[in-house]
């Protein structure tokens, strides 16, 4: 997905641009009959050319590439727009955009994998400049597709950066790698102009240019967390690093010009996105902040009376954070100290306090006070599996958690003491899939699954084993929720074949005391693996709400097993899904987390 941002309100617009099947690598923007548009190129190895008046894919797909396409600039060739591409197999290729054909014979001369690209005007004609995994940068006319120079850097280190600028009237490249200075080159001599740019503690990660004060300037993002802006005149630095709170690599994202102003936009690691005025040194606004990896795992509590979505994350940062679901705003400090990723979150109240109970793949249970962010208790799990599911309860009066693992226990915590209850429910020994609860024929219950075919069903109270009968997936059962439909317990499943996330025909509804299937697999349903499940009453009707990798979200009356309404489409895949008590729905897809209110 392509999304088109306001720089001055900081509003997406309406439309996305939605085509490209897979991660978009690149994006560059170009103004074709007068209108602006984007070239945007991607996993699926094609270019793709989008009006950004009104939203559409103009042109034919550009295709060629063998792989992903990894660069995109564009340039002014002949007097019309071009683009330039750089693709995972290491080849550049020039595109007419107005026929969206490519251009035949145009040569970089390279005998290596090119890594970075950009385009300047020299003499009044349009060149291109790619850096490779050689350390050498060449410099093409692309009017006539042949070599004018050849930058050699001083060691042999892969170019990763490539960006231009006019430096005293001379046409330079800025170069750049992970481990070494940066440099600035004239485009036709080859000579380096000034000395290195040395300021980083650690290797140079990204770097932009521009104008600041009609001085060319460069923005270089290194390892050691900071962004340092260049004179490139003087070749010295100006001002104070832009560390601004940023914790490792920084990436420097663009240079924007708004209201007559150079801007940096930076992003670090850990999701945080950060927006400086250059002319002034100062940092616009509050950082935009988020997980650093996927989201995984979302659950619902009352944090000191606001209600909050509480997300859990697998990426590097292993964390757990708790959001206002009225503003979006983050409530308290992040939870980072979680080894092995946060795969399951649930939420309860112990001793009178919203906490969160947490599952990851290091074997650990952790309990968190969601309003301090302090560790509540010690590991409830030593010496186990990976943790693969976890829900709370309440029994016999007390908060007690279920956790099941890799090697096919399911085990009880009494959240009070911290200890176990001594009810292990241990299983056919197959990894448990999800873990619920429910209440079954007037006992409290655990309805737990396996990634062989198997639903299980609990009793609480005594650790035994009520019923078993085949859930009728084909692989995993990824979510198990559970819900009274016309006064009986009923569970849906959503599962699929986890290692290529294929469908295995949808969601299903069982019956918890006769263990029968109730509807078919819920009709037109969902194209790739049910990743999460939830159930809700509306309008006083039992319904689920299942999300899928296929990117839907789709709602289903449970009396009918009919879909209500039409599936709600996300840009990422589903990952976590939850109904909090007010009936807002709260959906984890890729970073990002959405809240929808029931209209």
């Amino acid at each position: 997905m392509v999304r088109v941002w306001d720089l001055t309100t900081g509003e997406p617009l309406e439309r996305a641009l939605s085509g490209h099947v897979g991660a978009v690598y690149s994006v560059a923007t170009a103004v074709l009959d007068g209108r602006p548009h984007a070239v945007t190129g991607g996993d699926d190895g094609t270019v793709r050319v989008w009006d950004l008046t009104t939203g559409e894919q103009v042109s034919r797909l550009l295709t060629g590439h063998d792989g992903g396409v990894e660069s995109v600039v564009t340039a002014v060739v002949d007097n019309r727009g071009h683009a330039v591409t750089v693709g995972m197999d290491g080849t550049v290729r020039l595109w007419d955009l107005t026929t969206g054909r490519r251009v035949a014979g145009f040569l970089t001369g390279r005998n290596d994998k090119a890594r970075a690209v950009a385009t300047a005007v020299v003499d009044g004609r349009p060149h291109v400049a790619t850096g490779g995994l050689d350390g050498t940068v060449l410099v093409c006319d692309l009017t006539t597709g042949e070599r004018v120079s050849r930058l050699e850097t001083d060691r042999d280190d892969a170019v990763a950066m490539v960006s231009t600028v006019v430096v005293d009237g001379r046409p330079c490249a800025v170069l750049g790698s992970a481990g070494d200075a940066v440099r600035v080159r004239d485009l036709i001599t080859g000579q380096q102009v000034g000395p290195p740019l040395n300021g980083h503690d650690e290797g140079v990660w990204t770097l932009a240019t521009g104008v600041v004060g009609d001085r060319p300037h460069a923005m270089t993002g290194g390892l050691d967390g900071t962004v340092l802006v260049w004179d490139l005149t003087t070749g010295e630095p100006v001002g104070r690093p832009l560390t601004g709170g940023h914790d490792g690599e920084v990436r420097v994202v663009a240079a924007p010009v708004i209201d007559g102003r150079m801007h940096a936009l930076l992003r670090d690691e850990d999701g945080t996105v950060r927006v400086w005025d250059l002319t002034v040194e100062e940092q616009l606004g509050d950082p935009r902040t988020g997980h650093g990896g996927g989201v995984d795992a979302v659950a619902t509590a009352v944090v000191d009376g606001r209600a909050c979505a509480v997300t859990g994350s697998s990426g590097w940062e292993q964390s757990v954070r708790a959001w206002d679901l009225a503003t979006g705003q983050r409530v308290g400090e992040p939870i980072v100290r979680h080894w092995g990723g946060v795969r399951e979150v649930s939420t309860v109240v112990v001793d009178g306090r919203a906490c969160a109970v947490t599952g990851s793949y290091h074997g650990t249970v952790r309990v968190w006070d969601l309003a301090t962010g302090q560790q509540m208790r010690e590991s409830l799990t030593r010496g186990t599996g990976k943790v693969s599911a976890v829900a709370t309860a309440v029994l016999d009066g007390r908060p007690v958690a279920l956790t099941g693992d890799e090697d096919g226990r399911v085990l009880v915590w009494d959240l009070t003491t911290g200890e176990g209850t001594g009810r292990f429910l241990t299983g056919p020994g197959r990894p448990v899939g999800a873990v619920a609860t429910s209440v079954v024929d007037g006992r409290s219950c655990a309805v737990t699954s396996t990634d062989d075919g198997r639903l299980l069903v609990w009793d609480l109270t005594t650790g035994e084993q009520v019923s078993e009968f085949l859930h009728g997936h084909r692989g995993r059962v990824c979510a198990v929720a559970t819900v009274l439909v016309e006064g009986r317990p009923f569970a849906v499943t959503g599962g699929g074949r986890g290692g290529d996330h294929l469908c295995d025909g949808g969601a299903r509804v069982w019956d918890l005391s006769t263990g029968e299937q109730v509807h078919p697999p819920l009709p037109e349903g969902h194209q790739k693996m049910v990743a999460a499940v939830a159930t809700v009453v509306l309008g006083g009707r039992p319904h689920a709400v299942t999300g899928s990798y296929d990117g839907r979200v789709r709602v289903w009356d449970l009396i009918t097993g009919e879909q209500a309404g039409r599936p709600l489409v996300f840009p990422s895949p589903i990952g976590a899904l939850v109904m909090a008590p007010d009936g807002r729905l709260v959906v984890a897809f890729g970073h990002e987390i959405a809240v929808l209110t029931r209209c």
